[in-house]
């Protein structure tokens, strides 16, 4: 939200090998960029905000989009608690027998109870919903909890999904790799 080099930001995506690229806390300017990467992604899916404004956060801030070199088949919100950020599900079309699911997560941060009572919630109600799916799935973003959080572990234990290897320090940022890791990308299948 606060990466206010746009057009670098569009320069930087072209250059990038990835079949797939997720985007959070898109503000308006950015998204209205997004369609000049129609050749490199031809699909797209979007949440443009997660409504009203939550915890102080600027609703502008909370789009999501999802760029893709597969054909995107379904992309509906889901927000099954009306104080939290909703998440982005997508199935993509990989090849003739291949459908992978998308989960596009941004949950509530943990720093009010309010915020707190809100992520556990999401992520309850995300984990009954993710059970239903049986294709490959693909759920990542921002939990706002470390790898080490009950509600996340209870999530992760829930959907059977896995962590990547590969789980960097993400908050607070000026950390570094001091910082905690509260961003996650998780598989199953």
């Amino acid at each position: 939200c606060a990466n206010w080099n746009r057009d670098g930001l569009i320069r930087w995506l072209r250059t990038r090998p990835a079949d797939v690229v997720v985007l959070q806390e898109v503000p308006p300017p950015i998204d209205k960029l997004l369609p000049k990467l129609g050749e490199a992604y031809p699909f797209s899916s979007r949440i443009s905000s997660a409504g009203p404004r939550v915890q102080g956060v600027v609703e502008a801030c909370q789009g999501m989009v999802v760029l893709s070199t597969f054909p995107i088949i379904t992309a509906t919100k889901f927000q099954p608690v009306a104080t939290a950020w909703p998440a982005l599900l997508a199935s993509l079309q990989i090849d003739d027998a291949t459908r992978v699911s998308l989960a596009v997560v941004h949950a509530a941060d943990p720093i009010r109870a309010d915020g707190l009572a809100a992520r556990d919630a999401f992520l309850h109600y995300l984990a009954e919903h993710l059970d239903t799916i049986h294709s490959p799935l693909i759920v990542l973003g921002d939990f706002n909890a470390s790898p080490f959080t009950p509600a996340f572990r209870e999530f992760q234990a829930r959907t059977g999904l896995q962590l990547s290897p590969w789980n960097p320090a993400t908050y607070p940022t000026r950390m570094r790799t001091l910082g905690i890791s509260i961003d996650h990308i998780l598989v199953r299948d």
